[in-house]
């Protein structure tokens, strides 16, 4: 299975509503074209990670939402590594986790975000570094093995509109 999530409740203002509207519509324009296989709207953590844990031999997982160094959100909350541990035995052994938002894996605090979803889910995660929207630069990859090493200005840069993870 490849799931998207996106958050259904980023905070008020006409920017965010923007927002939503295109991580709804690029959600769906990956169903639609059947490049995933499901699209969940999540308004928290809760009903995304539940929502996953109902799929099983998960091949990918896309979140979209706003992320802050070594962060992502989901409505106003956090998302703690941890409680993606439950999604460990549904992940397939060559899964990845990739979050879509902003500056996430940026800084030291981001390589240590990218670390902990990796050692709770025992999977490849990817994360950007930048400022993301039509263009999302600074993309970084943190393999089943491996050190969170990246320089937190480079990374690939790829279309919002791709939705598989580059090689």
């Amino acid at each position: 299975m490849r799931l998207v999530i996106y958050d259904n409740n980023p905070g008020p203002g006409l920017g965010n509503a923007g927002l939503r509207l295109s991580w709804k519509v690029w959600a769906w324009k990956q169903l639609q074209t059947k490049e995933c296989d499901a699209v969940f709207a999540a308004n928290n953590w809760f009903d995304a990670v539940s929502w996953a844990l109902k799929h099983e031999s998960i091949t990918w997982i896309q979140y979209w939402g706003h992320g802050s160094n070594g962060a992502v959100y989901c409505g106003d909350k956090a998302l703690k590594p941890t409680d993606l541990a439950l999604l460990r035995g549904k992940l397939k052994r060559d899964a990845y986790i990739w979050f879509r938002s902003c500056f996430t894996f940026k800084t030291i605090w981001g390589r240590e975000f990218a670390l902990s979803v990796r050692k709770h889910t025992g999977v490849k995660v990817a994360g950007h570094t930048k400022l993301i929207g039509l263009t999302q630069p600074g993309l970084q990859v943190l393999k089943v093995t491996g050190d969170a090493a990246w320089d937190d200005f480079k990374g690939k840069s790829i279309w919002c509109f791709q939705s598989k993870l580059p090689e």
